[in-house]
């Protein structure tokens, strides 16, 4: 899923280019017994991981604290968040995204300084919130 994310976010796809590979759609690994062939996932999958990576404002602000104090000098903060302008129509989702984003930043950076990762332990202890 944080692939996909990162890849939609760093580049001007569609969310229907991005679940694609080498030109062939993503499916649902492994296909539920009773459906063949497996399903693809939908363009919109991809709107509700953001969505969701966005809206953890409790979880990026535990994780924002916990790089200041584990890397004082870090500067990701000052990072400008730029998007596709073609990827949002309105404030709300341009902010969502960005959120989205910034976690997934943050995410990688605390990954490679310590042991602590975002995902699932921070993001369970602050209630995937």
């Amino acid at each position: 899923m944080q692939s996909l994310a990162k890849k939609y976010l760093g580049s001007n796809a569609s969310y229907r280019r991005t679940l694609r590979a080498q030109g062939l759609p993503l499916v649902y690994d492994p296909p539920p017994p009773e459906r063949d062939p497996a399903p693809e996932l939908a363009s919109s999958t991809l709107w509700r991981w953001l969505s969701w990576l966005g809206g953890m404002s409790n979880t990026l602000r535990a994780a924002s604290d916990l790089l200041r104090q584990q890397e004082p000098n870090s500067q990701w903060h000052r990072q400008v968040w730029e998007l596709d302008p073609r990827k949002f129509r309105s404030p709300q989702r341009k902010e969502t995204l960005q959120q989205a984003m910034k976690l997934l930043v943050l995410s990688e950076l605390l990954g490679e300084l310590s042991a602590t990762r975002i995902f699932p332990n921070l993001a369970t202890v602050h209630c995937w919130s």
